[in-house]
């Protein structure tokens, strides 16, 4: 008769916190790269030669408060204060993860690592991070952003 082959290790999350924070952390960056390489795949060659379009976004009365917001498949905050429109690319620089509205301050959160960003400014309360910013115009009531 043959021998038995041994049993593979089968990996999961483990119960202790810090490695199960750690376990997702991974799994989110494999996610966002493997997505990435494949959205680097499909985009028109108009998105890759810099020049991009504008795309309406959203009205500007939608944005009395931050709004997170699906575009062409990024996910985005868009914001706005007294003098301007901004928009932001709603994953965290620090692990990837998507960054969630923290009522009531309107703040956005990283449900991995924790940390605060400012939707308006796209600056982390917390340290010198930022979000990556997309080009934003207000005209005529309509929000714009420029993709590619």
């Amino acid at each position: 008769m043959g021998e038995r082959e041994p049993e593979k290790e089968v990996v999961t999350a483990s119960e202790d916190p810090v490695s199960r924070a750690a376990f997702l952390r991974r799994s989110w960056r494999s996610t966002l790269e493997a997505g990435a390489a494949l959205a680097s795949m499909a985009l028109p060659f108009s998105w890759l030669d810099g020049g991009g379009r504008w795309e309406q976004a959203c009205t500007a009365e939608e944005l009395e408060r931050p709004r997170l917001k699906t575009l062409h498949g990024t996910y985005l905050v868009l914001a706005r204060d007294a003098n301007r429109v901004t928009a932001y690319r709603a994953h965290c620089p620090e692990d990837g993860g998507p960054l969630q509205r923290e009522p009531p301050a309107g703040e956005l959160g990283c449900p991995f690592c924790g940390r605060r960003y400012d939707p308006v400014s796209g600056q982390a309360l917390d340290g010198d991070r930022r979000l990556e910013s997309y080009e934003a115009k207000l005209e005529n009531g309509v929000v714009y952003i420029r993709v590619g």
